[in-house]
């Protein structure tokens, strides 16, 4: 009997825990909803922020009814619904946004179908990315290539190598064209090493996305992170950090705001560089966690100044 009434309190326990489970993903779901669905017609940073929080907690459990936001007759939430599928970071996702990349006129579903095409990488996925580098460098033509190049520099797919010399060619200084450039040197001269950096857990996404690269990180070989008080200083590509009492103005800066789902497989790491007044620049790195080790999945640039 004994043996018994231990099995069965195992059993609710284990039951305890999916229905904990299970409303916590009904939670996260009508957050999410409630975040496409607000009347407001243009999102903010911290918008977007919140909404990019919702989609990375809810994972798969959001996709069947982000499915059916994308067929809303209001713009503003298809587009929301394509972000957040976006974010969700589900294969699933992928196809869904190609779809949308084929029928809808915004170049911000295309940028956001760019972006999750780096997450499979499939030999028609590297078709379709290096297609979708062709066009113009300025006007508003210009976000799904600069994407389209990043996300190729994800993959490190060798054959990306001729289109990305290309569109890096095209219009020198352009910010497509400075993308094309990052991903050629990602897929030429590798990762970077992070082993000497150390930390806890919650530094791990961070290593990943150092480990990477980032746009522009090449300017210096200093970057100073101010809500941590420390130097990320690189010789080549290696990186390893210092701690720094003040906060020096010769260096340019580094900002790193991390959220990991509540199950540990997703991540997302807002980075921000500054340069200098009216230079700097932000992205989104999504990550994916497998046996305990992140990987960068897509880069998405979120501001620029």
């Amino acid at each position: 009997m004994p043996l018994i009434r231990f099995a069965l309190s195992i059993l609710m326990a284990i039951a305890a825990t999916r229905v904990v489970d299970a409303s916590e993903h009904q939670d996260s779901l009508k957050q999410l909803d409630a975040l496409i669905t607000q009347g407001t017609e243009d999102e903010s940073l911290n918008d977007l922020a919140r909404l990019r929080q919702a989609a990375v907690e809810a994972g798969p459990a959001a996709v069947p009814h982000l499915r059916r936001l994308l067929t809303s007759k209001r713009e503003p939430v298809r587009y929301r619904a394509a972000y957040a599928l976006a974010y969700c970071g589900q294969l699933e996702s992928v196809d869904l946004l190609l779809g949308e990349f084929r029928r809808s006129q915004s170049q911000g579903i295309k940028t956001l179908a760019c972006f999750a095409l780096a997450r499979r990488g499939s030999s028609s996925d590297i078709r379709f990315l290096v297609q979708a580098l062709k066009g113009e460098h300025y006007g508003d033509e210009w976000p799904p290539i600069q994407v389209a190049a990043l996300s190729l520099g994800v993959l490190r797919d060798p054959s990306a190598i001729a289109p990305l010399e290309v569109t890096a060619r095209k219009t020198p200084e352009s910010i497509a064209s400075g993308a094309a450039e990052d991903a050629l040197s990602w897929i030429r001269e590798g990762t970077y090493d992070v082993s000497s950096v150390s930390g806890g857990d919650e530094l791990l996404p961070v290593l990943a996305v150092m480990h990477h690269g980032v746009p522009r990180i090449s300017e210096s070989e200093a970057f100073f992170e101010v809500a941590a008080h420390r130097v990320w200083k690189r010789q080549g590509r290696k990186w390893w950090l210092e701690l720094s009492e003040g906060s020096p103005d010769q260096e340019p800066f580094i900002s790193f705001e991390t959220f990991v789902s509540t199950d540990g497989k997703r991540a997302a790491v807002a980075v921000g560089l500054t340069f200098g007044p009216l230079n700097g620049v932000g992205y989104d790195y999504l990550l994916s966690n497998a046996a305990g080790s992140w990987k960068v999945i897509g880069i998405l640039p979120t501001w620029i100044s």
